[in-house]
């Protein structure tokens, strides 16, 4: 893929021409603890909150509901301060354009806050124009508002658009973006461009964005290509989705893309989904579900890809590391029914050195329909650098498609020779109805070793360096692929997965809840792959794509399951850390920050219950923030002193929910104290039998201990002690429970955790 050229870029009333160049903890069950942080008011005495309703006046002071603006108009108006917020009323539509300058703002540790009130999302209105545009300013929070626009066929501008370009590598700081639905846009849906020099973001977090039916591309990253360092630097993208972001027919730049980032240093994508995007795209180089270029250290983990398209004979690919990518990784991803290939690593032309990048623990299935394969390598000039890919431990499943008859589970694109060091170890390979296994052309290698071959009944084949292989011993025999240190590896053979062809989507829940492609009992997948850490000094990672911890038994697994009788992945309930018998001097708006630890591979939802009250009225009590790390935001009703008792609770992706009721009392001072607090789970040691559940509470009281099915939501075991603020040990048989997913919940009063377990006879 190459670079794209971006357009104008629009700030408060300016006009600004512009052209833009588009590892992890352990798997076992860890010890639940409950800490404290230390509260800090984040905000100025001098901070204004302003409120926008349809049946507002914008001759008032917009300083209260009952005294709020009514347009766009006055927001646009004002210079907003550090620490100041701006709200609309949720549920409510604005017509309008909303621009911020420098001169908004940008300010880091005090931002100014953009979001809806009264429980509802609040619709910005953009009509032919932008949503929002944001140029050259910082310290910005913008959340919980749809931005629309009149179609992605009448539109003609971004949805919301961030730029920056002054000179002297400048860092911009502070910079959230979350809970935003952007539609209906002609150009791009979120489009963050820095274009000077190494001036760029810092921190940038775009997180819960759902971006669809927008013309050119659904969320892009971007900076100017520098040649020394990146603009770009510590990038969050987490639980967005992107689809049907179809693209155009121009033969000069790539259109349709899901989610891509470019010109950074650090960056994480996880959580997402980007399917059903670039369908009416030309260019011969392009597009992506997701996928980054020009970059170094990106992780793309936990994603789902699928039907992404192209009308050209190149990509419409699942996730891509693709030119001047270095040290970066894609793993526990889940990619399927792509008219490209699924996981894709390649270089271009003129690009930095691509180098060193891992895809690992990752599924394909049915990629390829049109192009490429499951995985796919390519390099697309003779003097470019491709050095050091390790493809270790997926699964990638393919059948047939008249479409691209050159299709194969694993493929070196014939183009342009030079890579080096390519490893592929431990992976499932499974080819149907006649699909070769391995495609590598003539003048171009590979080294294999531990992965497991299968083609149910179709012929063995496998086309290397210009010949073609009918059976894994001929192959080996001739090129010394599968024989490591003079040892044979490699099997052909059933893997005995469970639903081989199934590709259901996941989303919303995370790819992990992926019911298919689990070693079954007896799989010859288990305890037979290659020690990579012993044989050649590479790390295997943690875990596998089901959350389940490598080595489970006594050897690593072949694919991306590491089989265990009984699975316990890494999917402890989120715990609430929060603040305890803590004060604070009044002002106008009180931060409260806590952490949320979440030891589990899927994405979290914080949320916030406030009884109506007159010292709490609509909105004035909210959350904020960045997946585990979130704030507490409390603006007491002016002259109101009281107490007030609010709930806070966090949501995986399962249903695993731990909540805390807090109080909030407004006097002279502010203080802010956890009424109760959940028991927690310290650990689940299951086996074929019995579970022993170790629980400790902070208060007196009596602990019920129930197992949940998750398949039915019945409750099929219970068991009740009564606690006192120690340490309990509550055993609960499993020798009756089918095999399936279970929930053991530790309930206390109000409060409870939850911990997931999956049974497998």
């Amino acid at each position: 893929m190459h670079r794209q050229r971006g357009e104008a870029c629009t700030g408060k009333g300016v006009k600004v021409d512009s052209r833009s160049n588009f590892h992890h903890g352990d798997i076992m069950i860890i010890r639940f603890t409950l800490l404290m942080l230390v509260a800090a008011s984040l905000c100025r005495v001098s901070a204004e909150t302003y409120y926008i309703s349809p049946s507002g006046d914008d001759a008032n002071s917009g300083k209260s509901t009952v005294l709020a603006w009514k347009t766009l108009g006055m927001v646009n108006s004002r210079d907003l301060k550090p620490g100041d917020s701006v709200l609309f009323q949720g549920g409510e539509t604005f017509n309008g354009n909303l621009y911020l300058d420098q001169s908004d703002g940008n300010a880091k540790d005090n931002p100014l806050v953009i979001s809806s009130y009264g429980g509802k999302a609040a619709t910005l209105n953009a009509g032919d124009g932008f949503g929002i545009s944001a140029y050259n300013t910082q310290g910005i929070h913008i959340s919980d508002l749809n931005i629309v626009g009149s179609g992605m066929n009448t539109n003609t501008k971004n949805g919301l658009e961030w730029y920056v370009d002054v000179p002297g590598d400048k860092r911009f700081v502070d910079i959230v973006l979350e809970r935003i639905e952007v539609r209906g846009f002609g150009r791009v849906g979120v489009r963050i461009g820095a274009w000077n020099g190494n001036t760029g973001y810092d921190g940038l977090i775009l997180q819960d964005l759902v971006v669809h039916d927008n013309l050119h591309d659904g969320i892009l990253v971007y900076g100017f290509p520098s040649t020394n360092g990146y603009p770009n630097k510590d990038v969050v993208i987490r639980g967005c989705a992107s689809y049907r972001n179809p693209g155009i027919a121009d033969p000069k730049s790539i259109k349709g893309n899901g989610i891509v980032i470019s010109n950074t240093d650090g960056a994480v994508i996880e959580y997402c989904v980007a399917y059903e995007n670039g369908q009416a795209n030309v260019h011969c180089g392009g597009p992506g579900g997701i996928w980054a270029y020009d970059a170094n250290r990106i992780v793309i983990q936990y994603c789902e890809s699928y039907a992404n398209k192209t009308s050209s004979t190149c990509d419409g690919l699942g996730f891509d590391l693709d030119g001047g990518v270095t040290n970066s990784i894609i793993q526990y991803c889940y990619s399927h029914d792509n008219a490209g290939g699924g996981y894709l690593l390649g270089q271009y032309a003129n690009a930095r050195p691509w180098r060193n990048n891992i895809c690992r623990y990752n599924i394909s299935v049915n990629d390829g329909r049109t192009n490429a394969s499951g995985i796919t390598l390519f390099k697309g000039s003779p003097e470019s650098i491709m050095d050091g890919a390790l493809i270790h431990n997926n699964t990638i499943y393919s059948k047939p498609t008249a479409a691209n008859p050159s299709h194969a589970t694993f493929q070196i694109t014939e183009w342009n020779t030079g890579m080096q060091n390519i490893g592929v170890y431990n992976n499932v390979f499974v080819a149907v109805g006649g699909v070769p296994l391995i495609s590598v052309p003539a003048k171009y290698s590979a080294f294999f070793a531990g992965n497991l071959y299968w083609t149910d009944g179709s012929p063995f084949t496998i086309n290397y360096q210009g010949k073609s292989y009918n059976s894994l011993e001929a192959w080996r025999g001739a090129t010394d692929n599968e024989l490591l240190k003079g040892i044979a590896t490699g099997l052909v053979i059933d893997p005995r997965l469970t639903r081989m062809g199934a590709a259901p989507t996941t989303w919303p829940r995370a790819v992990s809840s992926l019911d298919a492609y689990r070693a079954q009992v007896g799989s010859p997948t288990i305890d037979n792959g290659v020690n990579l850490s012993g044989s050649l000094g590479i790390d295997q990672g943690d875990r596998d794509f089901y959350g389940v911890v490598v080595p489970s038994r006594n050897g690593y697994d072949i694919g991306a399951h590491e089989y265990s009788p009984t699975d316990t992945a890494r999917n402890r309930p989120p715990v609430i850390l929060q603040l305890r018998d803590t004060s604070m001097a009044m002002s106008t708006i009180i931060d409260v920050p806590f952490r949320v630890k979440d030891e589990s591979p899927y994405r979290l939802q914080c949320g916030l219950t406030v009884p109506t009250s007159s010292l709490f009225p609509n909105g004035s009590a909210r959350l904020f923030g960045s997946g585990p790390i979130q704030t507490l935001r409390l603006q007491p009703a002016a002259g109101q002193t009281g107490v007030a008792e609010m709930t806070v609770s966090a949501t995986d992706d399962w249903g695993l929910t731990s909540i805390q009721r807090v109080r909030v009392t407004v006097g002279s001072a502010t203080s802010v104290e956890i009424v109760d607090d959940a028991p927690f789970i310290i650990r689940v040691t299951p086996d074929a039998s019995v579970a022993r559940v170790e629980v400790r509470g902070h208060q007196t009281g009596t602990f019920t201990c129930d197992v949940i099915s998750m398949s039915s939501g019945e409750v099929v075991m219970s068991n009740g002690i009564n606690g006192v603020t120690s340490c309990h040990v509550i055993e609960l048989p499993l020798h009756e429970l089918a095999s399936g997913a279970y929930i053991i919940r530790a309930t206390n009063g109000r409060s409870a955790s939850s911990e997931h377990f999956v049974i497998c006879r």
